[in-house]
């Protein structure tokens, strides 16, 4: 394409003949249409006669078509096919051999072996042929003119619609295409499927079933390329110079909309300012129609106010009947009084301009007989505009009578009656009085004056809930009266008793309830003796009590911001032990930081006792800066004095002769030395699943020998793992085990991993020599030599 010759280029410019054409019809359409206004003057319409003194800016914009004659097109083609060729050639047939030794071949074949391979192969043609002669190339809008439609050989390189020119040449619509500014879009040619079908079958001549065949255009030639710029829009300015003044239009796109332009005649003006008056005059305030939409506006402002105090009054002195039963039937009242008042202000501000035709004006009458019509218009309009504004103040003294008839109707059903329905005593009211804390949540008050009452109080760690139920006996503007008698008790504290009857009044516009505590003590609404935020991170601790061998934990694992709350509950004792998953919410929080909680066992994990005081729902007290919580009779907190926590080695070694309970932070790992036993340890242990590995025994005292020998008395073992220990003695004794000599108390959920000879002991176990109390859950993958009685978990058991 590069060696195209210059002297068969042809591109075509917009055609000036087309263009003089064009500019002369603008001239005469500008003439003409300002010749035949009558508001121009004749001065100005003879000097646009002479077509010379009128200018024109025209401004094409171009549209493109092409057609080009190639001679050759080179191609790049790339393809697979299957190549078989022979890789060697074997005989075979009989060998005999005769009584001399001699051996003969017969039925002798050659044997050739062939093996197949897939390969590509790729290449360039230039291909010449007479069949892309003439192929016409279409760029743009002129591509759906019918220029050269027949054609066989159709190639079409963009993808804008006939109606646009692609985006790469409407920057070009400005001025002539070149040869240079065409050839990137010739570039993006895409070969007819016939020519490339044609290459193909040229390619399978020579090889074997080609497949993937692939071509693309690398470089082509063309004869001939003929550009033809088509006229696809223009726009024009019109202008003329008359008396020092410029008078024209610009950036006119058709002929059809020229209009006239120039200075008006002086009956034109008269005309014009004699409208302009009678206009002013027409709008003025003092047309009939304008009072008579003043007073339509009148009859829905009045009754606006009236609806409106109406319902202002039933709020303020408590006139519920109104509020309570006709409250949207009188806001509806009011809104379509609303909207008749806003469209009646509106038409009272409207502005209504006299409507003179222009076919009116005729410059050859005279001015008087002009303004007469001007009269007759202005009446006429005056006459219809008074017409309307009476139906429209018809319209709304109808609709004012309906609406007033509907007010009277409700205000009528409703004067008199005695409603005790008092809403704003709904609510939460708070108070203290020598340590007694009170609440009481007004539930629903209906319309008759019936109450539900919610009363919740501590006092210390004791909790109280319970409904009430009763009547307003007095209602006054500033005070009510109530009755309520006890209906149910949520909620039974651990000392005292609910009064039967409750006696309350609202004083104070409802804000505050007098009855409750002492007549000086009231009860405030929205106070903050109990606070409304429960999220309180800090009640998430342990809580734990041991007394008396008995163990009872509690974990808060969680508390959210809505006061719900997670937690487990772990029991223990010689008798047995439950582990239970609890949730529940906080339900008050006082000022000075005690709160009240309610749980309920939610799922029990696993149990080998039933929970003595702990079944249910139960309430809790979370007190002294969230270190202690109360459950009934059981009281835990996050420091007892006779709760150990073990962490390392030495704190284990420590609880020779300790009678607290021992609980397991972490894994104990003595990491392989040999250890002396712990003496005469008489509390409980729990290991929280922990595990106490890698130790060596082989010392005795006394008769025992044991992680821990010889215990006082003793409670329980719950949740403790023996790992990797050995125990070894030649030495003459009664108990044995790896954890523990004897015990008599509780042995639970306890596992052992290791070995035990003891062969002149009496009783020797994997755990524990001697058992005399419950046991429940014991492993053992303990290998054991003793005397008597040996076991990988108890070598004796009462």
């Amino acid at each position: 394409m590069a060696n195209l010759p210059v002297d068969n280029k042809k591109v075509l410019d917009f055609s000036p003949q087309y263009q003089k054409k064009q500019i002369d019809d603008i001239k005469r359409k500008f003439s003409n249409v300002c010749k035949n206004d009558p508001t121009l003057s004749d001065e100005y319409k003879k000097h646009i006669q002479t077509l010379s003194n009128i200018n024109v800016g025209f401004y094409p914009v171009y549209g493109f078509d092409a057609f080009i004659d190639f001679n050759y097109i080179s191609v790049d083609y790339s393809f697979e096919y299957t190549l078989t060729y022979q890789t060697g050639t074997h005989i075979t047939g009989k060998v005999t051999f005769d009584s001399y030794g001699d051996g003969h071949i017969s039925d002798m074949q050659t044997h050739k072996e062939y093996e197949s391979s897939r390969t590509t192969s790729e290449g360039q043609r230039t291909w010449y042929s007479t069949a892309m002669n003439k192929c016409e190339l279409h760029l743009g809008a002129a591509a759906n003119t019918g220029y050269n439609t027949n054609i066989r050989n159709y190639v079409d390189v963009t993808d804008a619609p006939p109606s646009e020119l692609p985006y790469g040449l409407r920057k070009l619509s400005n001025r002539p295409l070149t040869y240079d500014d065409l050839n990137p879009y010739i570039r993006k040619l895409v070969l007819p499927s016939r020519i490339h079908n044609e290459i193909k079958q040229d390619v399978t001549k020579s090889y074997s079933s080609p497949t993937n065949f692939r071509m693309s255009v690398r470089d082509y030639f063309a004869n001939e390329i003929n550009v033809t710029i088509l006229p696809y829009t223009y726009k024009f300015d019109v202008w003329t110079e008359f008396n020092g003044k410029i008078y024209g239009l610009k950036n006119v796109d058709s002929i059809s909309n020229i209009v006239s332009e120039g200075p008006e005649s002086n009956h034109h003006h008269d005309y014009q300012r004699e409208v302009e008056k009678q206009s002013q005059i027409f709008s003025s305030g003092k047309m009939p129609h304008k009072r008579i939409y003043f007073i339509a506006a009148l009859l829905p402002i009045i009754m606006v106010i009236l609806i409106a105090g109406m319902l202002i009054f039933a709020k303020t002195i408590k006139h519920e009947a109104i509020i309570r039963y006709y409250h949207w039937e009188t806001v509806g009242l009011l809104a379509v009084m609303f909207v008749f008042m806003i469209i009646s202000i509106r038409l009272t501000k409207k502005v209504r301009v006299l409507h003179i035709p222009e076919s009116d004006y005729n410059q050859s009458q005279s001015l008087s007989n002009l303004y007469r019509k001007i009269d007759l218009r202005f009446y006429e309009q005056k006459r219809k505009a008074t017409s309307s504004a009476i139906a429209w103040l018809i319209a709304i003294t109808v609709v004012t009578a309906a609406v007033g008839v509907g007010a009277y109707t409700i205000y009528s059903k409703t004067y008199m009656e005695h409603f005790l329905y008092t809403p704003e005593i709904l609510g939460e009211y708070c108070g203290e009085s020598e340590g007694v804390y009170g609440k009481l949540t007004i539930i629903s008050c209906s319309n008759e004056g019936h109450i539900v009452v919610q009363e919740e109080s501590t006092y210390r760690e004791c909790y109280a809930k319970a409904i009430y139920e009763g009547q307003i006996t007095n209602k006054r503007k500033n005070r009510i009266t109530v009755n309520l008698e006890l209906v149910e008790v949520l909620h039974k504290p651990d000392m005292g008793s609910f009064p039967k009857t409750l006696y309350l009044g609202f004083i104070d516009g409802g804000n505050a309830i007098s009855g409750y505590f002492d007549s000086e003590d009231l009860l405030q609404k929205n106070s903050t003796v109990f606070t409304k935020e429960h999220y309180t991170p800090e009640i998430e601790n342990t809580y734990i009590q041991y007394r008396s061998g008995n163990a009872n934990i509690i974990n808060i694992n969680s508390c959210g911001n809505d006061g719900k709350i997670d937690a487990t509950y772990t029991f223990a004792s010689k008798s047995g032990y439950g582990k239970y998953k609890m949730s529940g919410e906080v339900i008050l929080k006082k000022s000075n930081n005690d709160m009240f909680v309610r749980l309920d066992v939610a799922q029990t994990i696993e149990e080998q006792q039933a929970t003595p005081d702990i079944t249910g729902s139960v309430v809790a007290c979370i007190s002294n800066n969230f270190t202690n919580i109360t459950i009934g009779k059981i009281a835990m907190s996050t420091d007892p004095g006779n709760v150990d926590f073990i962490r390392t080695t030495s704190d284990l070694e420590k609880i020779a002769s300790s009678s607290s309970l021992i609980i397991l932070m972490n894994d104990i790992d003595f990491q392989g030395r040999t250890i002396s036993p712990i003496n005469k340890f008489g509390g409980s242990i729990i290991g929280n699943g922990h595990s106490i590995k890698n130790y060596r025994l082989t010392e005795k005292v006394g008769y025992y020998v044991g992680l821990i020998v010889n215990p006082n008395s003793g409670s329980f073992i719950l949740d403790v793992k023996i790992e990797n220990a050995h125990l070894e003695t030649t030495e003459k004794g009664t108990y044995a085990g790896l954890l523990i000599s004897n015990w008599y108390g509780g042995l639970f959920n306890v596992s052992a991993s290791g070995t035990v000879t003891a062969p002149s002991f009496k009783h020797v176990g994997g755990i524990v020599g001697y058992a005399g109390g419950q046991t429940s859950g014991l492993t053992s993958a303990v290998k054991v030599e003793g005397g008597e009685n040996a076991s990988p978990t108890i070598g004796n058991k009462n």
